[in-house]
């Protein structure tokens, strides 16, 4: 039986949809892997680590930590796997952040719990379902309250 072109095309066209989607999911969940990596990266040269809530004006409240600390925290905590959905939310304001502090550089990681985005050396992503209560935790176990209020 000979296929007509018009039905050709409508198979071509699903067949184009269905491996972009899965390309896209792929993409997706590496990017919360390499986001994993770049941290790790960041923290194996690291001098310093320091949690800190903030006000545009000042430091609310910082405590630092052991980088190994925190490694093995993103280690056991942070699922791989995960999709960073990129996101250009206007209300982005960060409050929270994890300060990864180098020989001659400082990588931020930022963090706003109010809209639950992330931003770590690209631009501001969706903080992934399975990352939201581990991050909040971390915070919370060193006595940083997740309220922005002052």
């Amino acid at each position: 039986m000979k296929l007509l072109p018009s039905t050709l095309l409508k198979r071509a066209t699903l067949a184009a949809l269905v491996v972009a989607l899965s390309v896209g999911a792929l993409l997706h969940a590496t990017s919360g892997n390499r986001a994993i990596s770049r941290m790790q990266k960041s923290l194996g040269s690291a001098t310093a680590v320091s949690l800190e809530r903030f006000s545009p004006e000042r430091t609310l409240d910082h405590v630092e930590k052991d980088s190994q600390y925190l490694r093995q925290w993103i280690s056991t905590n942070l699922a791989r796997g995960c999709a960073l959905r990129f996101d250009l939310s206007l209300c982005y304001r960060p409050h929270h952040r994890i300060l990864i502090h180098q020989n001659r550089q400082i990588d931020i990681v930022e963090i706003c719990f109010e809209c639950d985005l992330i931003k770590f050396n690209s631009g501001q992503r969706k903080i992934p379902h399975a990352w939201r209560q581990p991050l909040r935790n971390l915070f919370a176990r060193h006595g940083i309250p997740e309220s922005t209020e002052e």
